[in-house]
């Protein structure tokens, strides 16, 4: 089974954030096939880190795939309408 890696946008900043409570302790709780980091977001609303940008271009691409799917689609039913 192959390995799917998560990120958790965490936007609080406060230690004791419960958002960050619940992505710290889901991150504790995954199995072998997660791999799983939080994202936290810095005061001036940036976000620096490598798996986000990473799942960006991963949603990215799925949803070119998915457009193309749909475009293809439509194709074939313009060319044969049943």
């Amino acid at each position: 089974m192959s390995k799917h890696e998560i990120a958790i946008v965490v936007g609080s900043l406060r230690k004791d954030s419960v958002n960050r409570k619940i992505a710290n302790t889901m991150c504790a709780i995954r199995d072998e096939h997660l791999d799983c980091s939080t994202v936290e977001i810095a005061a001036d609303g940036t976000i620096s880190d490598e798996m986000l940008g990473k799942f960006v271009i991963g949603f990215a691409g799925a949803f070119a795939d998915w457009v193309d799917l749909i475009v293809a689609g439509r194709a074939k039913l313009a060319a044969n309408p049943a």
